[in-house]
Formats: structure tokens, sequence, C-alpha cells
């Protein structure tokens, strides 16, 4: 699923988190990665950005890699579980 923060940092598309904050989402790992995900999207360019988070109805975190960019204000990626 694509997801996508705006310019304050929260969720404006996600399938359950919009209105939270992304850039300060941590990952299961305790690893920063929304902040990560904001450094990283830069326009016109596409970035990876890898952390550790559970499949959709799961608990266990795996590796998880998404794909982000930035379109005029939206921070936005889509991703897949390793």
């Amino acid at each position: 699923y694509p997801y996508c923060g705006g310019p304050d940092g929260n969720f404006t598309a996600h399938p359950t988190l919009v209105g939270k904050s992304l850039k300060d989402l941590k990952d299961k790992a305790g690893k920063p990665l929304g902040a990560e995900v904001y450094a990283a999207a830069k326009d016109g360019s596409i970035a990876e950005v890898s952390y550790m988070w559970p499949r959709p109805g799961q608990t266990d975190p795996v590796a998880k890699v998404v794909f982000v960019t930035k379109v005029a204000d939206q921070v936005c990626a889509v991703g897949y579980y390793k």
C-alpha cells in the first residue's frame, strides 16, 4: 500500500494512520523511520529506505523496503516486505 505525509509531518494517506505523525514514527527496532523517509524524499528522484515492520495482520517485524519520493508538498512511499 502507498502512504504519504504532508508538510506538517502527519500522514495524509495510509490505510489506518491518517492524521497521525509519520515524521515521528519509529520502526519496531527503534529506528526513526519517519525522519529517514522525510530526509530521503526529493522532488524528481526516488530513494530507498529500509526498516523493520510487521506484515499486515501479524506482530513479528520483518525487513521492509520502501521507495520514497516527494511530489509538491507530499512525501510518498510504497514498498515491499522481504
